[in-house]
């Protein structure tokens, strides 16, 4: 969240609330004081004048005995001992200046007399996109000029991942306003749900093929959650919870119990004694944006579909366990809590007989304990089926969930069924599993080469231009008709790009694939199912590998007197296929 200065003496437009309790007020250099939050130059702004704080999934607000006190909403607070709470868009009025409690995400423009306001996410990801929410909401537009303004298009642009979408405002008169609501930027769906590691891009807004702001948005992992304290990235963390996954389903068809307890108890001590999983570290916790992968059930058992074996963090353990109490018929719910600046997950569920709840996000601890206390939830800490120091039978991880509950800070507990009903515009689904799939035999070969390269040239890294060069080793390959038909010599385009590899001393190490190595080879695959192919065939992995925002593959290419876009646009022609990706021409032609 953010405090917005609606009028005031000061620079700033707008102070970020970057912890989860600050000190708003002046500074005094001779006594060396700095708030968190420096109102100076207002005279009549207290050295320490409010504090603000985190609770219970909201703000609080306190008046620390200022000289001229505090007006929340034009309320006096400075009797207000403990404090009272601060919604969003709430006005705090101390001395001469009036700030308003926004999102982060919230954003204003200027433009000649018009006003531009709307909501933005400023992290984005696969996850969030399926969930359908918009990049994009709450747009008014209004007229602060002295004179009508004409009918006009505003174009909204996330460069790479989306399509420019263009909104139409209509004639306003001076002082009319109008809500125009969500913005339809139509996200690109199979290169966010190829993207696997955090990059960041930006939103292009437009007016009159003038861009009027550039704003930078995370764009986070595929299997990536955020612990941004925005209702959009809480909720979408039941998207995760897979009851339908394969493994999952495997699961509970070895584990039939009747009863509602049972049915926990079961696939606890299934999952205790069947399978050997080792606890990763907890997941640090920070107001800022804080982020984790989370291991979807494939990805907790390494070793393939049918192991027992293997890891994840507590987070991960929870939303999995979560997806099989779903899957046995239960409303599971997941708890975020938080001690010492590490945040723990642990999971639980409702008792089928319980009155059904209608909020997704719960943040009363108080009314989860009473819950607890009243068996009408079950809390059940999934660390316990874990093998070494964590390891607890079913009683004691129960005993235990319930004392962490007690303990620690709630962030907030995750209704999973609420969420699929209530939760984001149409309910929160889970997100898409189809299956593995294998390379085929041309796409073996495509690898093997390039890691073969990269062991002779004794590189610490496998990356996209060993890729390169294991894709012109093929023979006929659609590659090399690419570099043909733009008249590049394939022996020389071998030693230049060979060229340009770093070589380092021996190390006899195998090297390690770089991040865009393995951002190409999944988008590969998404783009392999996308086309309902059995396999992974070459052709896949050349348009996912010219379509990752790479500087070894700009590099690479620029040797050769060549672009990634004209590569790709020989390749649709040459292959015959259209583009997988609905954002291509947003990334190359939106300056």
């Amino acid at each position: 969240m953010k405090l917005y200065v609606l009028s005031g003496p000061q620079n700033e437009k707008e102070y970020r609330i970057g912890k989860e309790s600050i000190i708003v007020g002046r500074q005094d250099k001779e006594k060396k004081w700095y708030p968190d939050i420096d109102l100076y130059p207002d005279e009549k702004v207290s050295r320490k004048h409010f504090k603000i704080w985190q609770q219970q999934g909201g703000y609080w607000i306190k008046d620390l005995q200022s000289k001229h006190g505090t007006l929340v909403d034009n309320e006096e607070i400075r009797e207000k001992e403990s404090g009272v709470p601060l919604h969003t868009s709430s006005q705090v009025r101390i001395g001469e200046t009036v700030l308003r409690l926004e999102p982060l995400g919230c954003l204003h423009l200027e433009y000649r007399g018009l006003r531009i306001d709307f909501q933005i996410l400023e992290a984005f990801n696969f996850a969030l996109a399926w969930c359908g929410f918009p990049v994009i909401s709450d747009l008014k537009i209004s007229n602060n000029s002295s004179s009508d303004s004409e009918t006009q298009d505003i174009s909204f642009l996330l460069r790479g991942y989306s399509t420019e979408e263009k909104v139409r405002c209509p004639f306003l008169k001076s002082g009319q306003s109008v809500v125009i609501g969500d913005v339809a930027v139509e996200p690109d769906l199979l290169r966010l749900e190829g993207q696997i590691g955090k990059s960041v891009t930006e939103l292009l807004v437009k007016i009159k093929d003038e861009v009027v702001l550039r704003k930078n948005i995370s764009v986070l992992a595929y299997n990536e959650f955020s612990l941004w304290p925005q209702p959009e990235h809480q909720v979408s963390l039941a998207s995760f919870v897979q009851p339908q996954h394969p493994i999952v389903l495997r699961m509970a068809g070895d584990v039939c119990p009747s009863h509602f307890k049972d049915i926990a108890r079961a696939g606890y001590e299934y999952l205790e004694k069947k399978a050997l999983l080792n606890y990763k570290t907890e997941l640090s916790y920070s107001p800022e944006l804080g982020t984790q992968k989370i291991r979807l059930p494939h990805q907790i058992f390494g070793d393939g579909i049918h192991s027992m074996r293997g890891e994840g963090t507590c987070i991960d353990l929870s939303v999995y366990f979560s997806s099989y109490l779903e899957n046995a018929g239960l409303k599971p719910l997941i708890f975020l809590v938080k001690d010492k600046g590490l945040v723990h997950s642990f999971a639980g569920c409702w008792q089928p007989e319980a009155v059904e709840n209608i909020r997704p996000l719960i943040f009363d601890k108080e009314e989860l304990l009473d819950l607890a206390a009243s068996g009408k939830i079950m809390l059940i800490e999934c660390t316990g089926f874990t093998q070494g120091k964590e390891h607890l039978s079913f009683d004691l991880a129960v005993e235990k969930a319930n004392a962490t509950l007690k303990d620690y800070e709630l962030l907030y507990a995750l209704d999973i069924d609420a969420a699929r009903r209530y939760g984001g515009r149409e309910g929160i689904s889970p997100l898409p599993f189809v299956g593995t799939l294998r390379y085929s035999g041309e796409m073996d070969k495509v690898l093997d080469k390039a890691k073969e390269l990269a062991l002779a040239g004794n590189s610490k890294v496998l990356g996209i231009p060993h890729l390169i060069l294991g894709l012109l080793d093929l023979e006929g390959g659609i590659l090399q008709q690419v570099f043909l038909e733009q008249k590049i010599n394939l022996q020389s385009a071998r030693r230049k790009i060979t060229k340009g590899l770093q070589v380092d001393a021996q190390t006899g190490l195998q090297p390690k694939p770089t991040h865009h190595y393995e951002e190409a080879l999944n988008m590969a695959v998404v783009i392999a199912r996308r086309k309902k192919s059995a396999f992974v065939e070459v052709p896949h992995l050349v348009e996912a590998l010219l379509e990752v925002r790479s500087d070894s593959l700009e590099g690479s290419l620029a040797a050769l007197s060549t672009t990634p876009q004209i590569c790709l646009e020989i390749f649709y022609r040459l292959s015959g296929l259209t583009s997988s990706f609905s954002s291509s021409k947003s990334f190359f032609h939106y300056k």
